[in-house]
C-alpha cells in the first residue's frame, strides 16, 4: 500500500479493542471506540459506533443524548423530582429506562445507577467498589478532558462471571506509544481519542492494510477501514520497506507519525 500524507494522515483513529470489562484496579479500560475523524470529529450518528449495543436502545436512542432527562420545579420554584434515562440489567442484556435519579456526582462512591445524578452510570472499578461516571452512548467525544469512552462492568452486575457492560468515561493511563511495559498484560498502548489521548486497552487483530480493529503498534484509518502502522517520528527503521514515517498529523501524540510512502 502506498499513500501520501495528504491521502491517510489525519483519517485515522485509535485501535480498536474487544469488548469487555475495565482492568480492575486500574484505569486501563478495554478497547477504543472504533474509526472516526481524528482532523473532523463528528459525533457518530446513534448507533453508528461499536458501543451501542451495550447502551439498551430505549431513551438512550435519542439524538444527542439522555432523552428524559429533565428537572422538575414544584410551585415554590423549589428543585423537584429529577429523571434521568439510565442503563439497568434486564435478563436479555443492558435497558436504558427513564428512572429517579440519585444526587451523586461523577466519582462518588454508589451501589447502583439510582444512586448516581444525570448523566452518569453506576461501574465496578475493583472487588466491591462502585463509582459514578458519565455515559457515553450518543457521543464518545463528548467525553470531558481527561476521559475517553470504554465499557465497564455495571455495578448492578458486577458479582456475575460476565457482568454487563456499560459505555462511560474513563481516565485514561496516558501511556506512550510503541511502548507496553508499562501496560498491564494483554494491553497495548493506544491512541482512545482524537485528540491523542493514549491508554492501555485490549487489541484488536488487523496488522498493516488488514481490517479494522487493529493490533498492538497499528492505528485505524476511517476512509480505508484498514490498519497503518505507528512509528517513532524521524525513524524510518520503524517502517516496512519503502515506506518513511510521516508526523506532524493532528490526533497523533507528539514524536509520533505512521507509515507512509515516500
Amino acid at each position: 500500500m502506498s499513500f501520501s500524507a495528504g491521502d491517510a494522515l489525519g483519517e485515522f483513529s485509535g485501535i480498536g479493542g474487544n469488548k469487555g470489562e475495565g482492568t480492575s484496579g486500574d484505569n486501563s479500560g478495554t478497547g477504543a471506540y472504533g474509526p472516526v475523524d481524528v482532523t473532523d470529529p463528528t459525533p457518530p450518528p446513534s448507533g453508528g459506533y461499536p458501543f451501542a449495543d451495550l447502551c439498551g436502545g430505549g431513551c438512550m436512542s435519542d439524538d444527542g443524548a439522555l432523552g428524559c432527562s429533565l428537572s422538575g420545579k414544584d410551585p415554590d420554584d423549589e428543585p423537584g423530582p429529577r429523571v434521568s434515562c439510565q442503563i439497568v440489567p434486564e435478563s436479555d442484556g443492558p435497558t436504558a429506562v427513564c428512572m429517579m435519579a440519585g444526587s451523586k456526582q461523577a466519582e462518588e462512591v454508589c451501589v447502583s445507577a439510582s444512586s448516581c445524578a444525570p448523566g452518569l452510570g453506576c461501574v465496578a472499578i475493583g472487588a466491591g467498589v462502585s463509582v459514578c461516571r458519565p455515559y457515553c452512548c450518543n457521543d464518545p467525544e463528548a467525553c470531558p478532558s481527561g476521559t475517553y469512552c470504554a465499557p465497564m462492568p455495571m455495578a448492578e452486575d458486577s458479582a456475575s462471571p460476565e457482568p454487563m457492560q456499560i459505555p462511560v468515561c474513563i481516565p485514561p493511563s496516558n501511556c506512550t506509544l510503541l511502548d507496553d511495559a508499562a501496560c498491564p498484560d494483554g494491553l497495548s498502548c493506544a491512541i482512545v481519542r482524537t485528540n491523542g489521548t493514549t491508554s492501555c486497552v485490549t487489541p484488536g487483530e488487523g496488522e498493516l492494510d488488514e481490517p479494522c480493529p487493529c493490533a498492538a503498534g497499528y492505528v485505524c484509518a476511517k476512509e480505508l477501514n484498514k490498519c497503518l502502522q505507528l512509528c517513532h517520528a524521524g525513524s524510518n527503521s520503524d517502517c516496512p520497506a519503502g515506506m518513511i514515517c510521516q508526523s506532524g498529523s493532528g490526533g497523533v501524540p507528539p514524536n509520533f507519525g505512521i507509515c507512509g510512502g515516500k
